[in-house]
């Protein structure tokens, strides 16, 4: 399937083509091309955002570098959340694995990437484009897995969870490892 028939199946909300795409291995490098120029975007608004932001030096020379985190950043994450969501959506009992939820999020983050060229024209509707995506995602989850929306919405605010506890753990063993570093 063409890359512009997926990123079609995410606007029109099309339930069989979010199913074919999300069951399709051979889907998987497109999915991933369209969440790597989702990233692209993102990291860039959000890079020059951080870098001109009071407390990061506020010079042109760390914009690069607050671009290349935020890409990584944002790859990265999209990568661990689709490992959770997954795994938490075979718990509550869909057919469901990391390769399938990064297909379904390439296909619906057309609607991030929207988001990103509207904001270029001065209008946030981010939050909006946001909701939009959030809500095709669960669609498009549902019908991958032949599993209701209310189970992929568990599924997700439970994902969610997780990852915060995880996140938040992270920061306090990192923070406890640089507080002994600075007391030595």
């Amino acid at each position: 399937m063409p890359i512009q028939d997926i990123i079609i199946a995410g606007l029109k909300f099309d339930k069989n083509k979010m199913s074919e795409i999300g069951n399709d291995d051979a889907e998987t490098t497109n999915a991933l091309l369209i969440i790597i120029i989702a990233a692209l975007i993102s990291g860039a608004l959000g890079g020059v955002g951080k870098s001109l932001s009071p407390g990061y030096g506020n010079q042109a020379t760390n914009i690069p570098v607050a671009v290349v985190q935020n890409i990584v950043i944002t790859l990265v994450m999209t990568l661990v959340f689709s490992w959770v969501f997954a795994a938490v959506a075979r718990m509550f009992g869909a057919d469901a694995n990391t390769k399938q939820t990064l297909r379904i999020v390439g296909a619906t983050q057309i609607w991030a990437i929207l988001g990103y060229l509207i904001l270029f024209a001065g209008i946030n509707l981010y939050f909006l484009f946001g909701l939009i995506g959030f809500i095709a995602f669960l669609l498009g989850m549902a019908a991958a897995t032949s599993q209701g929306v209310g189970k992929m919405f568990l599924s997700f605010i439970v994902s969610i969870i997780i990852l915060m506890i995880v996140l938040a753990v992270t920061f306090m063993i990192f923070g406890i490892i640089l507080a002994f570093m600075v007391l030595s």
